[in-house]
């Protein structure tokens, strides 16, 4: 009898105890929302998928970083859709409370901190053919969600420069700064910048300058930023083999920096090059470009650049086998229930975040593609979602370590997209898509920042949210020790759906 009862005692402690581990990762939910958390809209060259036939509730390709701001360690403003017919904003806290939410005109494409005020810009809803096509811009104050000042467009600022021009905002965090970048350039040549112009806002939308930067002999546009001193940084591609970073000093706009880059495409190739900025020097940036070489080698390269000094380090690797095949050789299994990694798609990694620490270089790569499916007079397409690779490199970009994450997701929709990496202290955090054949999910993994060790990957459990409902994880909001990741009711053939409900659930980190 003794016996028995320690034996019944035990599993009543393990039950318990199970129970208790439980509840501290699956904290609440959110069902059934009218409404789902939407993408803003890329950089200039972003590696996004072409998803211009699917109105923005229909997709989740996107900079979720400009349709989110954190207001604080548990509260968070998101840009969103409601029903599939319009769109808006909310407040959203780490209790899955929403304080308020407005519809707006248009599609929101920006939220940004201005001041005590949120600034959301919109742009007209291409898809409703025959309707006035609404664009705007809102303030809108972030406690009770009032709209305090709302603007039309910003064109008449544009107009006395060359005839066709794009509008940029310009954000400076760390100044709390918004400029409006202005480029002209010509119909026929519209990589070929003719002109560029800052504007300065005061926190009433009104023009306080309207300024000329000093641009002379620039090759392809690439992208331009205010870094974390309220320098204009500009990156182009010259016909000399080279790319170019311009800087340019706050506000006397004076030329500063030029530093030139070897670069080496074949002729008539395509390429892709971008500018990161560093959160965490000022006097750093990151130039990243893939291109083709002379020898048809798909080449990968990230250059660091010092401004003071204009000095560069680079990390370069052909995107060949050989590479793969060395990963491959060191991959370890860090947990036997989920699937290995796929080396068979790695040649269609991207390269998807850049982040400098000081002591380290953080480089995120991620399988992202989709495909035709092979069947006969079928017209679905597949949109993938694969292995994660994170590159761990010195001050001075040599590699130290690597760190790879096996998961995989497809859907014949272009929603559940790529994933959400959050960094905090000397932890790297990532959720992503995962699709085990029966049902959808997503998995959480927890990297230490300086050895690069997997310290916890597994698969995130639902409680009551539908198994075919599938995650989306660019869209999760991460708070001070717990994350909220959305799930998406989304069945059917994608271009006729009507609607997608956001389904929440937040997990404890």
């Amino acid at each position: 009898f003794i016996k028995m009862m320690a034996k019944n005692l035990f599993f009543v402690f393990v039950f318990l105890c199970s129970s208790v581990t439980y509840a501290q990762e699956l904290q609440s939910e959110l069902q059934d929302q009218d409404w789902r958390i939407i993408p803003g809209s890329y950089e200039t060259n972003k590696p996004a998928w072409d998803v211009y036939v699917y109105p923005v509730f229909k997709h989740s390709d996107g900079d979720f970083n400009m349709s989110r701001v954190i207001l604080s360690p548990t509260e968070a403003v998101v840009l969103v859709s409601f029903e599939g017919d319009e769109y808006g904003v909310l407040k959203i806290d780490d209790k899955l409370s929403v304080a308020w939410k407005h519809k707006l005109k248009g599609v929101p494409h920006l939220i940004i901190k201005f001041g005590k005020n949120l600034l959301v810009r919109t742009r007209p809803d291409i898809s409703k053919m025959g309707r006035k096509k609404e664009s705007g811009i809102y303030l809108i104050e972030p406690q009770t969600g009032e709209i305090v000042k709302q603007l039309d467009n910003f064109g008449d600022i544009a107009k006395g420069g060359a005839s066709y021009y794009e509008l940029k905002f310009l954000v400076n965090e760390s100044m709390n700064e918004i400029k409006l970048g202005i480029r002209y350039y010509e119909e026929k040549l519209p990589a070929i910048t003719r002109g560029m112009n800052l504007v300065t806002l005061d926190y009433d939308l009104k023009v306080v300058s309207n300024e000329k930067i000093p641009l002379v002999n620039n090759g392809l546009y690439l992208n331009c930023a205010l870094n974390n001193n309220g320098d204009f940084v500009f990156l182009s591609a010259e016909e000399n083999n080279q790319l170019k970073v311009q800087t340019f000093e706050a506000k006397t706009w004076i030329p500063q920096k030029r530093i030139l880059i070897p670069f080496h495409p074949r002729k008539k190739s395509k390429f892709f090059g971008e500018l990161y900025l560093s959160s965490f020097n000022p006097d750093h940036a990151f130039v990243y470009v893939d291109y083709l070489n002379d020898e048809k080698e798909e080449i990968r390269a990230i250059h660091k650049i010092k401004f003071s000094t204009e000095t560069f380090f680079s990390y370069e690797r052909v995107l060949g086998k050989d590479f793969i095949k060395n990963v491959k050789a060191g991959y370890e299994i860090v947990n036997k229930k989920l699937d290995k990694p796929d080396f068979d798609d790695w040649d269609k990694m991207k390269v998807i975040r850049i982040i400098d620490n000081g002591e380290r270089v953080i480089v995120f790569e991620e399988v992202r593609y989709s495909y035709q499916s092979p069947q006969v007079n079928s017209d679905r397409i597949y949109w993938t979602t694969g292995d994660g690779l994170i590159n761990f490199l010195n001050s001075n970009m040599k590699p130290l370590t690597h760190t790879v994450i096996p998961k995989r997701f497809r859907l014949n929709g272009p929603v559940g997209l790529s994933s959400s990496l959050h960094i905090k202290e000397n932890k790297i955090m990532l959720v992503s898509g995962y699709d085990k054949g029966k049902g959808t999910t997503a998995i959480y993994a927890q990297i230490d920042a300086s050895s690069g060790r997997i310290d916890k990957i597994e698969e995130l459990k639902k409680d009551r949210i539908r198994d075919n409902y599938p995650a989306d994880p660019q869209a999760t909001l991460w708070f001070d020790d717990s994350f909220i990741l959305s799930y998406l009711d989304a069945d059917g053939a994608m271009l006729r759906i009507k609607r997608i409900q956001a389904n929440l659930q937040k997990f404890s980190y």
